[in-house]
């Protein structure tokens, strides 16, 4: 009887000690997919859309308010990045380590929410890599069209 007990014991100090694991992955990866949502959004809304363009000039492309602006949108992806790995990593952790099976569900809905976020922000950081490695187009200002 003292075996079963000390058993016990042991399992709810073991399990003790990764609970937070499950509740951190969760966070984590919601936060995550949240940022890398209202992120798309504003790169939708302000950089493929009008308000941007009027700040737009001939021979920049994008005057410094916009280039700005696009920079901070653009390395928010960058910032949503490492939060997502960490996310799939902690939920991971969770789903190997932790001896009973209750956090499992939110440890698989954190690893999916992460997935997704990590997805959502690699297209992000892919689009905002291409624009602004384009080169701006300068119209020919010499005025002898060639």
């Amino acid at each position: 009887m003292a075996d079963t007990e000390t058993t016990d014991d042991a399992r709810d100090t073991r399990a003790a000690k990764y609970d937070g694991l499950a509740i951190a992955s969760i966070t984590l990866s919601v936060v995550g997919l949240v940022l890398a949502a209202a992120t798309w959004a504003a790169w939708l809304f302000l950089i493929r859309s009008a308000p941007l363009r009027l700040y737009r000039t001939a021979w920049l492309g994008l005057d410094i308010v916009g280039r700005t602006v696009t920079y901070v949108i653009g390395s928010l992806w960058f910032a949503v990045l490492p939060v997502g790995v960490l996310a799939i990593v902690l939920a991971r952790l969770e789903l190997r380590l932790a001896p009973r099976p209750e956090p499992r569900a939110v440890a698989r809905a954190a690893t999916v929410a992460g997935i997704i976020a990590l997805l959502l922000a690699l297209a992000g950081a892919f689009v905002f890599s291409v624009r602004m490695g384009q080169a701006p187009v300068v119209p020919d200002q010499t005025g002898d069209g060639a």
